[in-house]
């Protein structure tokens, strides 16, 4: 009598969709989990941005095509220079300029140092002419003139003790002013130093041969190209070749349980379909990171080995998919 009743028709459709829900969740959460990665070099050089004065983010102005080879030395991605180049130019200006105002003032000293070695040879001078008077006895000349000859030897010591002292002085003002120009110039150098540093730190190289890849953005998930702004340590780049190449998965917060090190993988890269290599996870992180781009909650990466020797088409930057080995 109660099977027609609106309220309990109602009860048994809500009751049926709770428990086609609940079925379809156990399903989906029993089924493994589909893993979509890229191959990486293990020993890739990553190229993050640097920290440089008068700016808390970069733009990035160009960069190699990405798979492209490159060598040891070669230009991989040059930052936007900014003001660092005329503030550079400008540090250098200072810097000639300082040497130039020391060189002046060391010149300067110098001559009044040859003036005064002069005074003291012709004080030295006067002094033996005044001691050549002087010994003139008095029987000899007037009282007067002895005098005069004994007050002339007094003198022509004293202006020789005075054109030594003047000569010292001039002697201690150079080293003085040496030193306190070697601070200036020091401190000219060291800024000037740098902004040349800063300057080359604009410019990322290689330090290895190998393809260039595009990293992704830590904020977005998608890959960096040049006119992007980021903040310093972020890796925009890498160069990585077939050495050590392992495989990276991020996967959804709601699979990751289902993954630990040692669980098998059937990896295969997008481009080469039919061709399966066989893999084992050898860590798993222990953080979530965010990608807005691609759905909501954290991704967990991963990492497997290959157990097998993988073909030469295998390329660093491949795109791939991987499943559980039941």
């Amino acid at each position: 009598m109660y099977s027609n009743h609106p309220l309990f028709r109602t009860r048994i459709r809500s009751g049926f969709a709770i428990f086609t829900v609940c079925s379809l969740s156990l399903l989906l959460s029993a089924a493994p989990p589909y893993l979509t990665g890229v191959i990486e070099d293990e020993e890739s050089q990553s190229l993050e941005v640097p920290r440089l004065p008068g700016s808390w983010q970069q733009s990035i102005a160009w960069m190699a095509h990405e798979g492209e080879m490159v060598g040891v030395g070669d230009l991989v991605v040059q930052l936007d220079k900014g003001e660092l180049a005329s503030d550079e130019e400008i540090k250098l200006i200072e810097l000639e300029q300082q040497r130039s105002q020391s060189d002046a003032q060391v010149a300067t000293i110098e001559l009044q140092i040859i003036d005064a070695e002069t005074a003291v040879i012709q004080s030295e001078a006067q002094l033996q002419l005044a001691e050549i008077d002087a010994e003139i006895p008095l029987e000899a000349l007037t009282q007067l003139d002895f005098d005069q000859y004994q007050l002339n030897l007094i003198n022509a010591r004293n202006a020789l003790d005075r054109a030594r002292k003047t000569l010292e002085n001039r002697q201690n003002q150079l080293k003085e002013q040496r030193r306190v120009n070697a601070m200036a110039i020091a401190t000219a150098e060291a800024e000037w130093k740098m902004m040349n540093d800063a300057l080359k730190l604009t410019e990322l190289r290689a330090n290895k041969p190998g393809l260039v890849l595009y990293a992704d953005n830590p904020q977005t998930g998608d890959k960096i190209y040049a006119g992007v702004t980021v903040y310093p340590t972020v890796v925009v780049a890498m160069v990585s070749n077939q050495e050590n190449l392992h495989f990276v998965f991020w996967v959804h917060e709601t699979d990751i349980r289902k993954l630990t090190v040692g669980t098998k993988l059937s990896v295969t890269a997008d481009a080469i379909a039919g061709n399966t290599v066989a893999a084992t996870v050898s860590w798993v992180s222990s953080q979530a990171e965010a990608r807005d781009n691609w759905s909501k909650g954290g991704y967990f990466k991963v990492t497997a080995k290959p157990d097998e020797t993988l073909p030469e088409s295998y390329l660093p930057g491949m795109s791939l998919h991987a499943e559980v080995e039941s």
